[in-house]
């Protein structure tokens, strides 16, 4: 299946043309049954920001995630049309800067270096250091102190490389794919 695009009006579009767009496509990542797309305004970053002056607020970022695991159950049937993924940051100015979808997972890295995830937890893929599937994005409580600058996923364990080049890994370790040693 292929993901449904609404048919545009013609008799409005010099209207739709006019207006600027609000959310654009930052990037995506496509898992084994289900998709995740991180979204950023249009909203142009205010120049003053870096100098320590803020005058308009951060640009807002969102998840949208299609297919199956949809909110996090690992054969719920899903949904064809993209719906936003509800996410409590640990910090109030936080926000996703990056999306990994993998095999029936969800990772999200925002913009502090905090690691999210949900999904089916089988082998504890989802590095909760336990096997229950969570429903919703939950903050990975081992990297807690750690800042994430990128994820990766395999068949049944994930890596996580932080700013300092450490490497994290969990999930089945059969054929020594954690690199354990």
């Amino acid at each position: 299946a292929s993901l449904r695009i609404p048919d545009i009006d013609h008799s409005r579009r010099k209207a739709v043309t006019a207006q600027p767009l609000r959310f654009v496509t930052k990037s995506a990542s496509a898992g084994s049954r289900h998709t995740l797309i991180l979204m950023i305004d249009t909203v142009p970053k205010d120049p003053d920001a870096d100098k320590g002056i803020e005058k308009a607020p951060p640009r807002r970022t969102k998840v949208l995630s299609t297919g199956l695991n949809q909110v996090g159950l690992c054969e719920e049937k899903g949904h064809e049309e993209p719906v936003e993924v509800n996410i409590e940051f640990q910090y109030d100015r936080d926000r996703p800067i990056s999306v990994v979808a993998g095999r029936g997972t969800s990772f999200i890295i925002t913009e502090q270096g905090a690691l999210y995830s949900y999904g089916c937890n089988k082998f504890g893929v989802l590095g909760h250091e336990n096997t229950n599937n969570i429903q919703t994005p939950l903050r990975v409580a081992p990297l807690l102190r750690k800042v994430i600058i990128k994820v990766a996923t395999g068949h049944a364990h994930t890596m996580a490389l932080t700013d300092y080049d450490e490497v994290f890994s969990w999930g089945k370790n059969d054929k020594g794919q954690l690199g354990l040693g």
